[in-house]
């Protein structure tokens, strides 16, 4: 069984919705990667809905996030395939901020 995600305070319905029909009708990489119909539309319905990169969120609805996705059953990558969460070392943390 296939979920997507509740929306979040920034969700767009009417341009969500918009994107998912032009997406299902042309086709895209994630489209043709899916199974079946219903797994196209909750993988668009997944991304189209996320949150995205560079939006600024408050400390509450990160948390909140963060609640959610540990509340999965995959909560390790997206519905591309890429990891939500990452092992970084201090050394890599060091170099990455410079002490």
């Amino acid at each position: 069984m296939y979920s997507v995600p509740n929306p979040h305070p920034y969700f767009d319905p009417e341009r969500c919705f918009r994107e998912m029909l032009q997406e299902l009708m042309e086709g895209s990489d994630l489209t043709r990667s899916a199974k079946n119909q219903h797994e196209k539309i909750a993988m668009v319905f997944s991304c189209k809905s996320a949150i995205k990169a560079g939006q600024e969120l408050a400390e509450e609805e990160m948390q909140e996030l963060f609640d959610r996705l540990f509340a999965t059953a995959l909560p390790y990558h997206d519905v591309h395939g890429r990891p939500t969460i990452i092992r970084l070392g201090k050394g890599e943390l060091k170099s990455k901020f410079g002490r």
